[in-house]
């Protein structure tokens, strides 16, 4: 009884841990986004988040094009579309919102992000990553319904896209933002700040997460996780049958040359039997007229 009873306790400790967890790690609100982050296979991109994000794989199919064509509601192809440097960076800012399941010390209570202080390194190379591209933003602002219009998805009714307002040029970013700073912090206001100090800021793009992670640990406190995942390789059923074919065509290589080997080692043998056969009967000839007793005895 009494350890039914300490089962029963630890149950509901687990379960009680569970639902902690999944309070503390909160997803962004959004139109392609979960209500919370969970396990997602067949990631084509941002798949550092695929033991637990907040995207589903559909949206890293988009992702994964090079340069960026359409990404959730956000059409990138207009004014002649992004190089591809400037999409990498893009999709970098794209996994981080939509996927990363470490935003939750920032985001408020309807799920919007909330003055999350992002490295100037990262701002400063985005900028100059796509200062040369094109937009077609009206002011400077890419939130809401300000910098673009909605419109209906002529492919998908249930999907809105944001796209050029009538009669709005398209310019560089370099003619609309001033620097690294600015653009981080007008894209999408009030969401980023701009921090010049490394050690206290999130980088979308970096390798080691060792920063990352200190520095949600200071803003989340300890009962909050820092969420990692293993890299995960994903091959396709083509790479697989690849795969297959080209070791299938390596085992019949191999067999033939252990039978060609084979055969070349017996042929020597079958040679020599043909070869001496001929020259052992005339040596036993030649012995039978050397021997005395073979010869007829003269009478």
């Amino acid at each position: 009884m009494r350890s039914l009873i300490s089962c029963y306790a630890i149950f509901i400790l687990s379960l009680a841990w569970n639902v902690s967890c999944q309070q503390h790690q909160q997803c962004p609100f959004g139109q392609y986004t979960k209500p919370a982050p969970t396990p997602e296979t067949g990631m084509k991109a941002c798949k550092q988040y695929s033991c637990s994000s907040c995207c589903t794989s559909n949206l890293t199919e988009e992702l994964a094009v090079v340069p960026l064509k359409v990404v959730g509601g956000m059409d990138y192809n207009q004014c002649g579309g992004l190089s591809s440097i400037c999409s990498q960076y893009m999709a970098y800012m794209q996994c981080f919102y939509q996927c990363s399941p470490n935003l939750s010390p920032w985001l408020t209570q309807v799920g919007r992000l909330d003055r999350m202080p992002l490295c100037g390194s990262f701002c400063d190379e985005w900028f100059r990553a796509c200062m040369y591209d094109n937009t077609c933003v009206r002011g400077t602002s890419w939130a809401g319904n300000n910098g673009y219009q909605l419109v209906d998805d002529p492919n998908n009714p249930t999907k809105k896209l944001l796209e050029c307002w009538p009669g709005e040029p398209c310019r560089n970013f370099s003619e609309i933002y001033h620097d690294g700073q600015h653009f981080c912090t007008e894209m999408w206001p009030g969401s980023v700040v701009y921090e010049k100090d490394e050690s206290k800021c999130m980088n979308p793009a970096a390798q080691d997460q060792a920063s990352n992670e200190a520095v949600y640990a200071a803003a989340a406190g300890s009962s909050h996780e820092y969420v990692t995942c293993a890299e995960v390789t994903y091959i396709d059923t083509g790479a697989v049958i690849g795969i297959v074919i080209g070791c299938l065509a390596a085992l019949t290589l191999i067999c033939g040359g252990i039978v060609y080997f084979y055969r070349n080692k017996q042929n020597p043998k079958e040679k020599t039997v043909t070869t001496t056969a001929p020259k052992d009967a005339a040596r036993a000839e030649e012995l039978q007229e050397m021997n005395p007793s073979s010869h007829p005895t003269l009478e």
